[in-house]
């Protein structure tokens, strides 16, 4: 059986303040380039001597640890105190949710390598002067780019590198924590040109799954074989990209418009935008998903992480799932569910952009 503890560390330079062994929590998620929430509840019957401080809204971050390996954490923003309750209630999102609070002023980046960009906006914008334990590992990059940003259009730091990754071959990133040796945490932002492996990292059978399920989705939002994006107006002109078709002899055409961000004037990161998004709506939404044992299945940030490719095998139910029974893809995220035996739902997106 697989240990799950939580341990409280302050904000400010990553020191644990104490165990948590007794919160308790129904479910949770991450997604890579993006923050996720979550509820928690700490019976009073439970709370140590110092939970005050352990569980203070922006001042205490929690890490949920499996086997000594930190696998979420999470920045507590509420935290609700009724007489009558049995529990303290506890809200957490993910430490994305912080740069997301943190504004970017006057900047220009000229020719200047993808992971440099995102580099300088989460130093100098989300970690100098802000007291916080928050570090960055940077991957270089041969891809540059031309950006800039103003005080004036009140960006954040997690809107303006999100809007970066969107566009084709953007670079990606992502948050986890590690341990140094000293016994403190600290949640690391890496960005790359690419997260994780591009070779199969494991596999996961029917023997540690608890469901598997095939989804094809061509509703609204979720298919378009001819793709445009477009920007607010600038006077009197709105800046829009061409039209990206993906020709498909079995289908109509399946238009779908949309604003990747209201600041973008130039038609070329528009374009860019348009051939990112047709590259993920091409093909519909056909969503693999399975949940695996989180006690037997592999570790997670120990045999496969998040970015990694890893591989899926139900080929002893091969005659539902004649054309899916088996394949790859990569995990962009995860979800999991802590209501009887513990689960893991891997969040799956093909080689080619589709979910």
């Amino acid at each position: 059986m697989s240990e799950l503890t939580w341990m409280a560390c302050r904000m400010v330079d990553g020191v644990p303040i104490a165990e948590l062994p007794d919160l308790q929590v129904s479910g949770l998620e991450q997604r890579m380039m993006d923050y996720t929430s979550l509820t928690a509840e700490l019976p009073w019957d439970a709370v140590p001597g110092n939970w005050l401080d352990a569980t203070e809204p922006m001042s205490a971050w929690l890490v949920l640890i499996q086997d000594g390996v930190p696998v979420w954490s999470g920045v507590i923003l509420e935290r609700d105190r009724e007489l009558a309750a049995k529990t303290l209630s506890l809200k957490l999102a993910t430490w994305e949710t912080y740069l997301d609070r943190m504004p970017v002023g006057d900047v220009t980046f000229s020719q200047t390598a993808q992971t440099e960009i995102v580099r300088r906006l989460v130093v100098d914008w989300a970690i100098t002067g802000c007291r916080n334990c928050l570090r960055v590992s940077v991957d270089p990059s041969g891809v540059r780019r031309d950006r800039t940003y103003t005080d004036a259009a009140d960006k954040s730091v997690l809107s303006c590198i999100q809007e970066l990754c969107q566009v084709i071959n953007g670079p990606e990133w992502v948050i986890s924590t590690v341990v140094d040796d000293d016994g403190s945490y600290h949640p690391v932002l890496r960005v790359a040109d690419r997260i994780g492996s591009t070779g199969q990292m494991t596999s996961f059978d029917l023997s540690v799954m608890t469901s598997f399920a095939v989804s094809e989705d061509w509703s609204s939002g979720k298919g378009a074989n001819r793709v445009r994006a477009v920007s607010t107006a600038d006077g009197d002109v709105r800046p829009a990209s061409s039209w990206h078709t993906a020709d498909d002899p079995a289908r109509p055409v399946v238009p779908y418009s949309y604003t990747p961000s209201t600041s973008i004037t130039s038609t070329d990161t528009l374009d860019a935008h348009a051939a990112a998004r047709l590259a993920l709506l091409r093909d519909g939404t056909t969503t693999v998903s399975f949940a695996v044992d989180l006690n037997t299945a592999p570790k997670l940030n120990v045999e496969w992480s998040l970015g990694d490719v890893v591989g899926w095998d139900a080929s002893e139910a091969a005659e539902r799932y004649p054309d899916r029974s088996s394949g790859t893809a990569r995990v962009i995220g995860y979800s999991m569910d802590f209501t009887g035996t513990p689960k893991l739902t891997p969040i799956l997106q093909s080689e080619d952009g589709g979910e």
